[in-house]
């Protein structure tokens, strides 16, 4: 196994049992894909995602993007995030099952929220840095600070 996949597989039992992954052992992901979430919220996570220097990939959980277009998704990207209180039970499924299939991390989230995608993607890349970065202000939740 090279040593990047040896990273990946180290973040995903990490990330499988809520761990933070230290951050010599995960590879910054380049893409990550955020299956189901709310439509308003996309924006603000995609700001969030950029200032990690990540490239942010939406899948709506089967509301308009059918669950099949996430076996077209998965390859491209390094990590999916789902938050289990806003997706499809198919969709959420299908991608946890593709990740497991190509050995990537599937991070599911407790909520929709920027405060749960931003530490779980500080997590993911075992840095606290980047939370200055993301977008603060009137369109972002209450209790984003760190």
């Amino acid at each position: 196994m090279t040593a990047n996949g040896a990273a990946r597989v180290a973040a995903g039992a990490a990330m499988a049992h809520n761990a933070p992954v230290p951050a010599g052992e995960a590879a910054r992901p380049k893409a990550i894909l955020y299956v189901g979430g709310m439509h308003g919220h996309r924006d603000r996570l995609r700001g969030i995602a950029e200032a990690f220097n990540t490239t942010f990939v939406h899948h709506d959980g089967g509301v308009e993007d059918a669950p099949q277009r996430l076996d077209h998704l998965l390859p491209s990207v390094d990590c999916v995030f789902c938050p289990v209180n806003c997706v499809s039970h198919d969709a959420c499924l299908r991608a946890k099952k593709i990740c497991q299939k190509l050995n990537k991390p599937f991070v599911p989230l407790r909520s929709t929220g920027q405060t749960a995608f931003r530490k779980a993607l500080q997590d993911l890349v075992g840095e606290r840095s980047a939370v200055h970065l993301a977008p603060q202000g009137p369109g972002s939740e209450e209790g984003d600070t760190v």
